[in-house]
């Protein structure tokens, strides 16, 4: 969920081993952490509405960083929010999904984790935090999916959630770094 080094380059800037938009990567750890806890068992899954603002953020910075030539991070950050989206409206009531949603919700996280493993092989040559993130977040979405698959088998779901967590945390220092790498800051902290 990182800006990548192909995509740096592909607008003349200066590569960085920490590299992201802060504001995505930030989103995106919110709803990964979010994410995390709903599996998890610390929040019940009451996601609806909420989720539909993180989704919109992830999704038009995807737009933007299109714009900007990113197709990378483009791409992921706008299928991101779309998930978002799509997760969100499993989780409202009056939608009345989340009844039959076991069996729909490993099919999705199936879908996710093939999505999230191709951009981890794209990552490899990123820096670890970019590997290590994707990483994350591929092994959380596996263990989702072979625990919805498997008629909600809370153990899979609790390692997924807890994946997801550490994901997100690493994906919030990531975020700081970023927003610590201006000129404005008083200090850096290192990047890996």
């Amino acid at each position: 969920m990182a800006e990548y080094v192909a995509d740096t380059q592909q607008v003349g800037a200066e590569s960085t081993s920490a590299p992201g938009d802060p504001v995505a990567l930030s989103t995106f750890a919110t709803t990964t952490v979010i994410l995390g806890c709903v599996f998890t068992g610390f929040i019940a899954p009451v996601l609806g509405a909420g989720l539909s603002f993180f989704a919109a953020v992830a999704f038009f910075g995807g737009l933007v960083l299109l714009m900007l030539g990113l197709r990378s991070s483009a791409t992921l950050y706008a299928a991101y929010g779309g998930f978002l989206m799509t997760l969100g409206a499993v989780f409202v009531p009056s939608f009345g999904m989340a009844s039959s949603a076991s069996s729909m919700l490993g099919l999705f996280f199936l879908t996710w984790t093939i999505f999230t493993g191709m951009f981890l092989l794209s990552t490899l040559r990123s820096s670890l935090s970019t590997v290590l993130i994707h990483l994350l977040f591929f092994l959380a979405f596996l263990s989702l999916t072979i625990g919805e698959l498997a008629g909600g088998m809370a153990v899979w779901l609790s390692i997924g959630g807890w994946l997801a967590i550490v994901c997100g945390l690493i994906a919030w220092y990531n975020a700081f770094v970023g927003l610590l790498s201006t000129d404005h800051s008083f200090f850096k902290l290192p990047a890996w």
